[in-house]
This record gives C-alpha cells, structure tokens and sequence, in this order.
C-alpha cells in the first residue's frame, strides 16, 4: 500500500504498476525482504582500571524484515471497541483531513492489507546491549589482615538498550509473528562475590 485514495480506501500498486482498491492474486510480487538476517553477531570489550571494571557485550542483527502483526491490529478498525488502539488511527482520513497514509475508520478494504500490504512488513533490523557489567575488584593488600582473600562488588544490566527502528516492543522475537511473544526482559542486578 502507498497511500489512501479521495475515499479514504487503501490504495494497492498492482502487478501493471497501477493503482488498485481491489487487488487480486495476480498482483502479488515478491518483495524481496527476507525474516532471515543478512549480518548477524556481537561483539563487545573489557576494560580494567586501578581495580575498577567495566565488561559489555553488543548482539546485532541486519537487514531482516517482519510482518508486524501487533501494529496491523493496533491500527485495525475492527479492534477498536474492545482494545487499545495506535494513536496513529488520530491522523486517519476524513474529507477533512486527505493528506495521510493511514485508511478511513471505514475503509472497507482494510482486511486486503494484510494479504496484499507490505505496508506491515517492517525493518526489524537492532543493535542490543545485551549485558553491560561495572564493578571494583579490591586488590589484595587491601585484604591481606582479612579472612577474605578475594572481594569483588558489581552492578550488572541485560539488555539495557536496542537500537532499531522497530515500533513494537522487541525485534528479537526468535518467530514470524509478534502477536503473543514477550518481549526480552530488561534486569538489572547488584552482586557481591566473596573468596575465603
């Protein structure tokens, strides 16, 4: 879909490059875009001073697209009674206001959008910090009149921060649809390891 049309009904590119309200199987093309990642990794570095710590460690993952199901219902019509709904229905076509890409309330071929659209297929491309560790290690001279032969305080964080321009909660939802996955929890945790 590339924009609503005078009625406010979807507006479809057919397989002859021109504009539909109505497409058929014919009119499917590939996109092209795949859920697989192209580039995938981490990467990370450590880093200790007079005692002081920091670890980190970094996932990435690059050039996937996926269906984005939770913004479809999100901006779905249908849902609106009974649900919570995207402020982006706030900017939906009305006679007065004709300049958007988001359908009449009362676009009557909603529903093509979700066999015909790529207008949810999204780049779920992200940068995560996975885990990010700081802390002190006390050195032994410090220790030394102690019973303890090693102390080591640290503050510790996973996944702290994602850097994509994913809407829904999570890119990194590990299967084709988001609906009904939860998202990777953020913790953050304080820890104390201690040699006798």
């Amino acid at each position: 879909m590339r924009k609503t049309v005078r009625n406010g009904e979807l507006l479809f590119v057919a397989a002859d490059g021109s504009l539909t309200e109505t497409p058929n199987d014919v009119d499917r093309r590939k996109s092209g875009k795949s859920s697989i990642p192209i580039y995938q990794g981490g990467f990370g570095f450590n880093l200790d001073y007079k005692g002081f710590f920091v670890d980190t460690q970094f996932s990435y993952s690059l050039d996937q697209w996926r269906f984005d199901y939770a913004q479809l219902w999100l901006n779905s019509p249908s849902f609106a009674p009974d649900n919570n709904m995207s402020t982006d229905i706030l900017n939906a076509w009305t006679p007065t206001n004709t300049n958007t890409n988001v359908p009449s309330v009362n676009a009557a071929n909603f529903d093509l959008g979700t066999d015909f659209s790529d207008k949810w297929l999204k780049d779920a491309s992200y940068v995560r910090l996975r885990n990010f560790s700081f802390g002190y290690n006390f050195d032994k001279k410090t220790l030394e009149k102690s019973f303890i032969t090693a102390l080591k305080l640290f503050i510790q964080g996973e996944n702290l921060y994602t850097w994509t321009k994913w809407r829904g909660f999570d890119p990194d939802f590990g299967t084709t649809a988001n609906v009904g996955s939860f998202p990777t929890p953020r913790t953050v945790s304080f820890g104390v390891n201690v040699e006798f």
